[in-house]
This record gives structure tokens, sequence and C-alpha cells, in this order.
């Protein structure tokens, strides 16, 4: 049974979610008590010397958080600024702080640091990362360490400690909030109440998605697209043209796995079946086993997953006709966008 699609169904409609109603209440009055002691003062929040950019959401699942964090960097690096990234490293086998890449290079591996980490200290060359559980210490270390201007915050939008300075909410356009209902009756983590106080609403997903989200319109917005940049093995780099109408069967461990059959369709590949592993599933030897058993089964070309994956993949032991999809997020209105980041982050 495909469990992904199970809670899909489940937190997109109100009955049955209905029945455990009550709970998301109490989850979501605990979480709004919790940011109004931080509002007031009561429980503290710590600055640092530098800007602070979260990049979160409200949603469980995911929203293209990760490639957003990836655009950014790139675009504020382009300003002259001196940009680090602090993440707390889900799906990690380590518990302490790791300094995933400096200006010196890659220090860590995937397994100690997180997926996510790992995969952005590939895309971005010489900009500092670090992971750590306490984010308070950790954005104190990157201050200390590498005195960056800005450092974005992966994932820290439900993170009071740490002061933020701009908020940033990812959605995808082709599901807003679901049935409505905070966990664990819906896909929310707090009330929606939440977005009058953030800096910047980011929908990402495939350039023919629309979105009706018509609240809060005075929230400034950027629309983005899933861009193919790459479609390749470890030896290979593949042209997209190279593998239009050609069978495929695809996996992945997302959180919202759907994006990335989507985005498979556009490159009119024929998707024969596809598997949904949890998200940050760790692949063991016996995983590329079976997988390639099952591509041999059903008579596809090509086993295609994402960069995300592919980088926990044990890739010296990789059968041909192995690939990945290196996916980036573009706005698709990309002069509008960059003058709404200067106005948002007063450059």
């Amino acid at each position: 049974m495909n469990w992904s699609n199970v809670r899909k169904r489940f937190f997109e409609h109100k009955w049955p979610a209905i029945l455990v109603w009550p709970l998301g209440l109490l989850y979501c009055l605990f979480a709004r008590g919790r940011n109004l002691l931080y509002d007031i003062g009561l429980f503290r929040q710590h600055r640092l010397d530098c800007k602070v950019i979260c990049v979160g959401n409200i949603l469980v699942g995911g929203t293209g958080k990760t490639p957003t964090v990836l655009y950014l960097a790139r675009w504020l690096t382009s300003q002259g600024k001196k940009v680090a990234i602090l993440s707390r490293g889900y799906g990690r086998t380590t518990s302490h702080r790791i300094v995933v890449a400096d200006e010196n290079g890659i220090h860590a591996q995937v397994d100690q640091c997180g997926d996510e980490p790992y995969l952005m200290a590939l895309e971005l060359k010489g900009v500092p990362i670090v992971v750590d559980r306490d984010r308070v210490a950790g954005g104190r270390f990157l201050a200390q360490h590498s005195s960056p201007d800005i450092i974005l915050l992966d994932d820290g939008f439900q993170h009071r400690r740490l002061a933020h300075d701009f908020d940033i909410l990812t959605f995808q356009r082709s599901s807003m909030f679901g049935n409505g209902f905070c966990l664990p009756a819906g896909p929310l983590r707090e009330s929606k109440k939440r977005l009058g106080g953030v800096d910047l609403l980011w929908f990402n997903g495939t350039d023919k998605q629309k979105s009706d989200f018509h609240d809060y319109s005075s929230i400034p917005r950027i629309d983005a697209f899933y861009k193919v940049e790459e479609f390749a093995s470890n030896q290979t780099r593949y042209g997209v043209s190279n593998v239009k109408n050609q069978t495929a069967v695809a996996f992945c461990g997302l959180g919202q796995p759907e994006n990335f059959i989507s985005t498979l369709q556009t490159l009119e590949m024929k998707v024969l079946d596809y598997k949904v592993f949890k998200d940050h599933y760790q692949y063991k030897n016996d995983d590329v086993v079976n997988l390639e058993k099952w591509r041999n089964d059903i008579g596809a070309k090509w086993i295609i997953t994402t960069q995300k994956d592919w980088v926990k993949l044990p890739v010296e032991n990789l059968p041909e006709n192995w690939s990945y999809l290196a996916i980036s997020v573009q706005p698709i209105d990309k002069k509008q966008a960059e003058m709404i980041l200067k106005q948002v982050f007063s450059f």
C-alpha cells in the first residue's frame, strides 16, 4: 500500500479526518500559545550579528524548500552578499553539530549531515553550511567562523528561539492547505493566521499549475516553476530530448512524490510505474537489487530518481540505465521576482 497517497487523500478531505479534528485543534492551540509567548517576550529569542532569512512552510510534506534555498543563495551571492546556510539536518545518523562545507570544500558524508544539506553543499561551492539541532548555537558558530552577511535558515519557520529578520513561506501551487485542519487531522503545522506576519510567499510547481490563493494579497508573492537542469548518471549527461517517449520507472523518497512524477511527465517520458519511499530514506544494496529487478520485470529502459535520492545510493553498485533528474526552481517572471526580492530585503 502506498501510504504517501493514503496520507495525502486523508489530508485533502474533511472525512474521515474530522474524527480526529479535536486533536488537531489542541495541536493548533498549543502552537498558537507557544508563538504568543515568543511574541510577548516571555520566551526569549536570540539575535545574531548578521541577518537571518528563514525559508520554511506551515505544511507537512515537501513544498520545494531546498531548491528555493539554493535559488536564494545564488541570487544573494550575485548581489554581493556573503551567504551561509543553517539546517537541522533531518535523516542524519549523527546528533552533534556538523560542518558540512565551508570555503575549503565539503567535510561530511551524506549520512552524517542529511541528504538536503549534502545536496546543497554539492550545488553551492564555497558556501558555508552547518547542521545543528540547536539552531541558536549553530547560528552563532556560523557567525563567528564564517562572518556571513546573511544566514539562510532552512526549514526553521516553527523554530522561534533564533530570531528571524525575514520569513519566506514556500507552497505547492497544486495543493494549498488540504482540508484546512492541523496535525494530525490535516497537513497544517500551525494556524494559517501566522501567514499574516511573513515577508514573502513563494509558490512552486509546474508552469501549467495554477493556484487560487487570494487571501493575504498584501504579502509579496513569487511564482516559480520546476526546471530540469540535468538528466544524468555518474558518468554520462543525457540530453532531455534523448529520453522523450522512452519508457521508465521512477522512485523517490520525498515529502511530496507527486511533484517528481509530474515533472517527469513534462519530459514526455512513458512512466510505467513508480515506487515511493519515506522522506529521507537511506538506501541499501538490497534496495538497488530489488529496484533493478522491478525495472527488468516491467521492461522499462530507464530507472530514474531525484538528485536528493541519488546522493544516498551506493553508486558504485548501480546498474546501467540508472539516472537522476537535477531540478531547480526558477521564477516564472525573473525580472519581477528580482524586484520583489530587492524590495523585501531592502537592497
